[in-house]
């Protein structure tokens, strides 16, 4: 397990270096973020989806085509899950991000997804377990109830902390990287804070 590190961790050069196949499904989250860029944008634009039902809706084989395109065109070796949680609530999210998972690492290809840990349970872990090319991305900005008040989610924080020590129990240490969202204008003491607590559980 690793802190801070960029998006292509966990694959090689060879991969890293080639297109990324990157997506964001579904169009709701669970947590209310003030710095999430995605809700800034829908904000600005409200009336974007208004009135479009299905027809402003990806489905999970219209990302498997895009990918197939990217890796018969391009290619690409990886897909990346971001934006809102892959595992979430929503179920478009969900299906998109295993859906993608089992067709990039049947490929042979890696897979990666960034969450808050909102989503993750037994069965999201048990996909991780067999497949060493998938990295989870745990989005964690503080601890506790300082980082469940950023994220506008109660519990939020302990549930990452459950599930990155499930994640642990099963040996995929390799495969869970926290990484931080930081700013410009503020000091160290978020960042000391999540440092000090992945010493506590060991990592």
């Amino acid at each position: 397990m690793s802190w801070g590190a960029p998006l292509t961790s966990g694959l090689p050069e060879e991969v890293y270096t080639s297109p990324i196949f990157t997506a964001l499904a579904g169009l709701s989250c669970a947590n209310d973020c003030g710095f999430c860029g995605i809700k800034q944008r829908m904000e600005l634009e409200p009336n974007r989806y208004a009135g479009k039902g299905k027809s402003a809706i990806l489905y999970p084989e219209h990302y498997l085509a895009f990918y197939r395109v990217m890796r018969d065109t391009r290619g690409a070796r990886s897909a990346l899950m971001v934006g809102y949680d892959p595992f979430g609530p929503d179920n478009i999210a969900r299906e998109t991000s295993f859906a993608l998972m089992d067709e990039t690492l049947a490929d042979g290809n890696y897979f990666s997804a960034v969450t808050s840990g909102v989503g993750v349970d037994d069965e999201v872990i048990e996909r991780y377990a067999r497949h060493e090319r998938a990295t989870l991305f745990f989005s964690i900005d503080d601890v506790w109830d300082n980082h469940d008040r950023l994220r506008k989610n109660p519990g939020l924080f302990e549930h990452c902390d459950e599930m990155i020590g499930r994640m642990c129990n099963h040996n995929l240490d390799d495969q869970i990287i926290v990484t931080s969202i930081m700013f410009a204008n503020e000091d160290l003491t978020r960042l000391r804070a999540v440092l000090e607590w992945l010493s506590e559980i060991a990592i």
